[in-house]
C-alpha cells in the first residue's frame, strides 16, 4: 500500500497548487469564458477541489500501485503503463465526470439537474475517449520520465516537467473531447455531441487545442511537483 499512499498524497498536493489553473482551463474547453475575470468572479478559485483530490488520490495512488506491482512481478514497465492507467480509469471516471459538471456549474442551476436527472448511465459519456487519453498520457509521461531520470540524469523535477509537458501535447484533443462529453444530457449542456468525433467535427480542427496554454502550463507545473514529491517519499522512506 505503500505506492498507493504516497503517490496518492503527492498527486493532491501537486493537484491542490494548480487547482485555480484546472478550473480555469475546464471553462476555456467548455465554455465561451476566457478570462479570469469571467471565471473567478465569484472568488472561488478552489471550486471542487476537494473533491477532485479525493478522485486525484484514488486514481493516482491506483495507477501508480498497479504500475509499480507489475514492474515487481517481472512485467516490462511499457505494459505495465498501459495496463495501470485502464485501471485506474475505469474506477475514477464517474467521479471525475461528477468534478466537471459541479466546476461548470451556474449558480441557478440545481446540483439535481447537474447530477441526478441525467442519469447513472450518463456518468460514464466520454468513458473510452479518457480510457485513450488517460493511457496515451500515462505511457509518454512515465516513460519519459524514466528516460529522463534513468538515462540522462535530470532531476526529479525537470524530468517531471518535461514528461508532462510532451504528454499533455500528444493527449491533449482527448482531454477537451472528454469535458465536452461529460456535460452532455445535463442543464450545462452548451452543444449536443453524439459521440469523439462528431465532437472534433462541431469544434473544429482549428479549437481542437482550445485552452491549451494554460493546460501546459499546469500539467508541467503539477507534473513536476508529483515526481518530485513522489521521488523523495520513495527515497526517504526506503520503498523498492
Amino acid at each position: 500500500m505503500d505506492y498507493f499512499i504516497y503517490s496518492g498524497v503527492s498527486r493532491c498536493v501537486a493537484k491542490t497548487l494548480t487547482s485555480p489553473l484546472e478550473m480555469y482551463r475546464t471553462f476555456i474547453q467548455t465554455s465561451d469564458k476566457t478570462s479570469f475575470k469571467d471565471v473567478f468572479k465569484d472568488g472561488k478559485m478552489f471550486k471542487g477541489n476537494i473533491l477532485n483530490v479525493s478522485k486525484t488520490f484514488i486514481s493516482s495512488g491506483t495507477l501508480f500501485y498497479v504500475y509499480e506491482k507489475l514492474k515487481q512481478n517481472g512485467v516490462d514497465k511499457k505494459i505495465a503503463s498501459i495496463i495501470s492507467p485502464c485501471v485506474s480509469t475505469t474506477i475514477i471516471h464517474p467521479i471525475d465526470n461528477i468534478i466537471t459538471r459541479l466546476i461548470l456549474k451556474p449558480k441557478n442551476t440545481s446540483y439535481h439537474s447537474v447530477i441526478i436527472q441525467p442519469g447513472i448511465k450518463s456518468l460514464y459519456n466520454g468513458f473510452y475517449t479518457s480510457l485513450i487519453g488517460r493511457s496515451l498520457y500515462t505511457i509518454i509521461n512515465l516513460n519519459t520520465f524514466s528516460f529522463l531520470k534513468d538515462d540522462m540524469k535530470y532531476n526529479n523535477f525537470l524530468s517531471g516537467v518535461i514528461s508532462g509537458s510532451l504528454s499533455i501535447a500528444v493527449s491533449y484533443p482527448t482531454d477537451l473531447v472528454r469535458k465536452n462529453l461529460f456535460i452532455q444530457n445535463t442543464s450545462i449542456e452548451t452543444q449536443k455531441f453524439s459521440g469523439f468525433f462528431d465532437c472534433v467535427k462541431k469544434i473544429g480542427v482549428k479549437k481542437i487545442y482550445k485552452g491549451f496554454g494554460v493546460t501546459i502550463l499546469k500539467t508541467s507545473i503539477s507534473s513536476g511537483i508529483y515526481f518530485s514529491l513522489y521521488e523523495f517519499s520513495k527515497t526517504r522512506f526506503n520503498i523498492k
